[in-house]
């Protein structure tokens, strides 16, 4: 009898512990996706900024940069 109960108590307490980690688990895939979301809009928006920065640059004012043109 004493030990079904450990038992039970363990296999429910495992079983608590199992579901509170795939509700942590939701949420943190939740968040990661946001998060991730946000990385990569990041990402691009620095990789605009800096394209436009780069190609707004006359060639003729980098040192050697008719020669990069051809």
């Amino acid at each position: 009898m004493r030990i079904d109960v450990l038992l039970f108590v363990i296999w429910s307490t495992a079983l608590g512990i199992l579901l509170a980690l795939l509700q942590l688990g939701v949420l943190g895939f939740l968040f990661g996706i946001v998060g991730f979301w946000i990385m990569v809009d990041e990402a691009i928006q620095e990789r605009k900024t800096r394209k436009t920065k780069l190609y707004n640059v006359p060639t003729s004012s980098i040192p050697g940069g008719q020669r990069w043109r051809k």
